[in-house]
């Protein structure tokens, strides 16, 4: 099959979108598929485009090709992806490589192909939306050519009462991570602890390596992180993720020798420090930033950041909020905490860290939950069969 996946996305880039784009159209490329994945760049030619594909991704499929236009400002990018996607579009037709499935999580995209040229689409989103864009997301949600995606029951739940649209034109698909078919044991995982960590980081008087991995906007619960440090002396706190001028901030105002701001990772190497840490920390708060003023989706979201962590089998403590419960179960596969108590939190690292009984359930149990229903392969093949049902 022919695939032309359009994105919103500046490839390479730390944005959460482009780490989704190219894992979907990893899978579905691994499965078998053509995939042309359509998308905007800041490198100066396309094979250097491609080969951040595999370098900072990890994606290498030979099935897998990225067409990418090079940008200056990153105004009105999805408009621009949505021209280049037409003209990729033209091209595979007039070459006989007609795409059999168009996605789109581009707006513009979608009601291009579907409202006005009439093609059958999968349109996934991961938000609603508002202004212009809110009239162009309904028209392409109530088009007859669209089967819609998005990340959790709540965004759909969302998405029906603001449209006024049926339940059968959403289907839900959580996200997901890189597929792994065993859990790393205890000893791989202190192996790679010592030997990605111990260079940069003097662990040897620390019990427990305690991580987080994400952004550092507002919201995303480092305040918690940085009272917890102040707990546990005895841990170590490793913090990956933000941009340049987040990370020196909060360096500079660090005051705890057990707590580390590493800085950014690529997503290749972020998914194998992961499973160097013995707790990890998902201390979302009750309003999470995206890094854009306005926008809040503690609502809805369905982070990546949940199911890399649980596809390590390292035990998970999060936010006890509403819309995670659709996956993490407390005292199953995680410990669910208020989002706001440091009391909590700390109890919570100290209840794992006095139990290895409770620290091997919740690790094999979120490995099994990932592995049965949250990797990219599971997904990508629901696409697949999502597009049978496309009119």
């Amino acid at each position: 099959m022919n695939i032309l996946y359009i994105s919103p996305s500046i490839i390479p880039s730390r944005s959460a979108n482009s780490i989704h784009v190219t894992s979907m159209c990893q899978e579905l490329a691994i499965l078998g598929h053509n995939v042309s994945l359509i998308a905007a760049t800041r490198l100066n030619n396309r094979f250097d485009a491609n080969s951040s594909l595999k370098e900072f991704y990890g994606a290498d499929s030979i099935n897998l090709t990225l067409v990418a236009k090079k940008i200056i400002n990153p105004r009105g990018i999805e408009f621009f992806i949505s021209l280049l996607a037409l003209y990729v579009y033209i091209k595979l037709c007039i070459s006989k490589n007609t795409p059999n499935l168009i996605i789109s999580r581009n707006l513009y995209s979608a009601f291009l192909f579907s409202c006005v040229l009439r093609k059958k689409i999968i349109y996934e989103t991961h938000s609603p939306e508002s202004g212009i864009r809110m009239k162009f997301q309904k028209m392409v949600l109530r088009s007859n050519k669209v089967k819609a995606v998005v990340i959790s029951e709540a965004l759909k739940i969302i998405m029906i009462s603001k449209y006024d649209i049926s339940n059968s034109r959403i289907t839900v698909l959580h996200d997901a991570a890189k597929s792994f078919q065993k859990r790393a044991s205890h000893t791989q995982r202190k192996n790679k602890q010592h030997n990605l960590l111990s260079s940069k980081v003097d662990l040897s008087s620390f019990d427990k390596v305690i991580g987080y991995f994400g952004h550092l906007y507002s919201g995303r619960g480092i305040e918690i992180i940085e009272g917890l440090a102040k707990i546990h002396k005895k841990h170590a706190f490793i913090v990956y993720g933000g941009n340049k001028e987040e990370i020196s901030y909060y360096q500079q105002k660090n005051t705890s020798n057990n707590l580390f701001f590493m800085g950014h990772v690529s997503p290749k190497k972020a998914s194998i420090l992961m499973l160097a840490m013995d707790i990890l920390l998902m201390p979302y708060q009750e309003s999470v930033s995206i890094g854009i003023d306005s926008i809040d989706t503690v609502k809805w979201m369905s982070p990546m950041k949940m199911f890399e962590y649980m596809a390590c089998g390292v035990p998970i403590i999060s936010s006890d909020l509403s819309v995670l419960k659709e996956v993490l179960i407390d005292n199953h596969n995680s410990l669910l905490v208020k989002p706001n108590d440091i009391e909590d939190w700390a109890l919570a690292i100290q209840r794992i860290s006095n139990s290895s009984d409770l620290q091997e359930m919740l690790g094999k149990n979120a490995f099994y939950d990932y592995r049965e229903k949250h990797t990219w392969n599971i997904r990508a093949k629901a696409f697949i069969k999502l597009n049978a049902n496309v009119v």
